[in-house]
């Protein structure tokens, strides 16, 4: 009996020392965090494991793990949340956890059309991020080569014009594109060059699909991209250096410094992006500089770039101030054929200066207040010359008609009041959005023009279940050259146990820019006309997702179905007149549906995402007895990527298939005739090392593995040059170095 008695106690001893340990982690608001990184090893240990926190917020260490250690080592990380570094953790017990918001950068907490910094997995809208981590591994230059990639985008290039984008199936005038919560202003043919906008100082992206004319109103019926500048670190100094090449001739250098002292940050950063120009042939880093013969002439135009921001910050209890400054000045170098001992040269000249002053925080418990103030000033010039072969002197060009400066400046103010009170049924937020625009040059009509937009926007969030939000919003506008009406929209979330379904509605306004009534745009190989006499664009915005996730054995899965409908009433699009003349025409009717189906794994050290959609537009013209009907696009998309923690060696691949692009163009009786872009598939791979206590990152790779130059169109199909067969997609086959090297202080 003595004997069992003990057998009984030594169980009871040894089940108590390696009992299972539970981990709980919940924010300020003791909301349970779901797949929170849990870190855990032996004291005497460098390698760590990870578990994840399920939807509760709740992870389990493996038993087996606490029975070999009472005592251990455990760190906790959450995106946008300050980490639990290296807390000692005896077993057997569950252990709370609060993470608290990082003052200084909010990491991947969404701010995009939210009433204040939430997780994307609660917010009402389907938005996605990419991460700088994604950024990087991409080697990604500018905002172009980042969506690139994206489903449900396509990216069409101009050699001159740079880059446009489209977002379910509707084209870039339709996408909201801001900088830390500011549109940003410059639009050519209606879109904002892609290329003009750096990823050296990008912090995330947050893309919201779907119809988001009730927080920012015109130009954001497909949607908003977000672009989150970094803010610095808690560290006195930090600061980094990256230097890029590619063989294709281009030569990037671009470094930051922030500086961090009680409740003040200053940060500067900028850089020079430099591209030689290409042409079809050309051997890597060829860099033959062209002077008389026909090689001075590039397919891809010679680009410089400088880029230079300066950032304020203070933090005061509940409160922050930042103020930012960004310059930006881009040359554009277009020469022509030789022709006898002579050649036509232009120079088109990019300038941005951007301003803005934001403050947030609380006004009370329960209250938040967002102040947004922006001034953005936007120059495009163009200098014609003819220049002398034989001793490459250039004379400016006498006829005015050939040298132009135009100016864009814009006003931005916007404001807001959320009750934000935590474990409540109703939340809601109303705020004034005021937008001024003023264009002048000689190509403008008149010399100058301007359009102004004021507008008074509310929505509330009801939440009659702890699964279920509801949020109708309306807007309340005033347009000074176009009837506005009033915008309503209404956004449902629903979870499911593990499933989040959304479904979203709005109706849409856009008034035709200033550009596309005024402006008279001229160069080499472009003649676009304005037209004053453009109607402004309707729309009903329909978009519907079902979004899975579940943690399998420490294995993260995710499955997504989402569908659109959109109709647009007087789309405003540019068309072919002849030669290389182009104006602006209102479609009568324009229409685009899709579904796409995505699928995500996060395992140990493997990510892989998996994605397909298919997307059809229509068109209808008044002149045209009946509609075409819809004419589809499939997209697929494989990106995958392992890492090498022991060597902290990290590989990626990144694909999408491009299937082929509808376009159309009107002949002299007024026919529409459907033309298409044919399809391609474009492929990047990436390695990346680590050294140096991962203060330096290096990367090699290969952009554009199945070089890819340019791909067949009808005669006036998809791009601005209507004398051509083809479309230019991309430089060929290129390789290219990163070197990133990041530094912070100790304290």
């Amino acid at each position: 009996m003595r004997r069992l008695f003990w057998q009984i106690l030594l169980f009871a001893w040894a089940s108590s020392v390696g009992a299972q340990t539970k981990i709980e982690v919940v924010d300020n608001e003791k909301n349970g965090l779901p797949y929170a990184h849990i870190n855990y090893k032996e004291l005497t240990a460098e390698k760590f494991n990870t578990v994840l926190t399920d939807l509760d917020g709740i992870a389990e260490i493996p038993l087996s793990f606490c029975q070999n250690n009472p005592t251990f080592i455990l760190s906790i990380s959450y995106v946008g949340l300050l980490s639990i570094e290296n807390d000692t953790v005896k077993t057997g017990k569950t252990i709370k956890y609060t993470l608290k918001e990082d003052p200084i950068s909010l990491g991947q907490l969404v701010v995009t059309a939210q009433y204040s910094p939430n997780d994307p997995e609660k917010s009402v809208h389907k938005i996605s991020i990419i991460t700088s981590e994604k950024i990087e591994t991409m080697a990604a230059v500018t905002l172009t080569d980042v969506l690139a990639n994206e489903l449900n985008m396509n990216i069409v290039q101009d050699n001159i014009l740079g880059s446009q984008i489209s977002m379910q199936g509707l084209g870039g005038e339709n996408v909201k594109i801001l900088i830390d919560g500011v549109p940003m202003i410059g639009r050519s043919d209606g879109n904002i060059d892609l290329n003009q906008i750096n990823m050296a100082n990008i912090e995330r992206i947050e893309v919201v699909e779907g119809p988001m004319s009730v927080n920012y109103g015109t130009n954001a019926l497909a949607g908003a991209i977000n672009l989150i500048t970094k803010k610095g670190s808690a560290q006195k100094w930090e600061g980094g250096i990256h230097a890029y090449t590619e063989s294709v001739g281009k030569y990037n250098l671009n470094g930051h410094l922030n500086y961090h002292v009680g409740a003040h940050q200053l940060g500067i950063s900028g850089g020079r992006n430099y591209f030689n120009g290409w042409n079809p042939g050309e051997k890597p880093y060829e860099n033959i500089e062209p002077i008389a013969d026909s090689t001075r002439f590039k397919q891809w135009k010679p680009k410089e770039q400088y880029m230079l921001n300066f950032q304020y910050a203070y933090h005061y209890y509940d409160w922050n101030f930042r103020f930012k400054s960004d310059l930006y000045d881009e040359k554009i170098t277009s020469r022509g054929y030789p022709r006898n001992t002579w050649a036509f040269d232009d120079y088109l000249y990019t300038k941005r200066f951007d301003n803005s002053i934001n403050v947030n925080g609380k006004i009370s418990e329960n209250f938040s207040t967002t102040i947004l103030a922006a001034y953005n000033i936007y120059d495009r010039i163009k200098n014609s010359y003819v220049t002398d072969l034989t001793t490459i002197n250039q004379v400016l060009i006498e006829n005015p008609e050939e040298q132009d400066t135009t100016r864009f400046n814009s006003w931005t103010l916007r404001g807001s009041i959320a009750n934000i009170k935590a474990n409540t049924k109703i939340n809601y937020e109303f705020g004034y959005d005021i937008n001024l625009e003023e264009g002048e040059g000689k190509r403008i009509d008149d010399g100058k023009q301007e359009q102004n937009d004021y507008a008074l926007y509310a929505s509330t969030e009801y939440k009659p279940f702890l699964t279920t939000i509801i949020r109708p919003g309306l807007r309340i506008a005033h347009n000074s050259n176009y009837d506005h009406p009033v915008i309503p929209s209404l956004n449902i979330k629903q979870d499911i146990g593990k499933v989040a379904l959304r479904l979203s509605y709005a109706l849409g306004f856009r008034a035709p820019s200033l550009k596309e009534q005024y402006l008279y745009f001229v160069d080499s190989n472009h003649n676009i006309q304005g037209n004053p006499d453009l109607k402004a664009e309707n729309s009903n915005n329909f978009n519907f997702s079902g979004k899975y996730t579940t943690i399998v054995k420490n294995a993260l899965f995710k499955v997504e179905l989402s569908g659109f409908y959109n109709t647009v009433e007087n789309k405003i699009d540019l068309v072919f007149l002849e030669s290389t003349d182009w104006t602006y025409i209102n479609i009568d009717r324009y229409k685009t549906t899709g579904a796409n189906a995505n699928f995500k794994a996060d395992f140990h050290h493997f990510k892989v995402g998996l994605g397909a959609s298919y997307i059809g537009r229509n068109y209808e013209f008044q002149s045209e007895s009946e509609s075409a009907g819809f004419i589809w696009t499939p997209e697929g998309q494989v990106n995958i990527g392992y890492e090498f923690t022991s060597i902290g060696l990290t590989t990626a691949l990144f694909l999408k298939y491009q299937g082929d692009l509808p376009s159309f163009r009107i002949d002299d009786t007024d026919v529409v005739e459907i033309t298409y872009v044919e399809s391609y598939t474009w492929a990047d791979l990436t390695i990346s090392k680590l050294f140096w206590d991962k203060q330096i990152n290096t990367s090699i790779g290969i952009k554009n593995i199945f070089d890819v130059t340019s791909v067949a169109r009808g005669s006036s199909g998809g791009a601005v040059h209507s004398d051509s067969e083809t479309q230019s997609v991309g430089m060929g086959r290129s390789f290219f170095i990163s070197l990133i090297y990041n530094f912070k202080s100790k304290k």
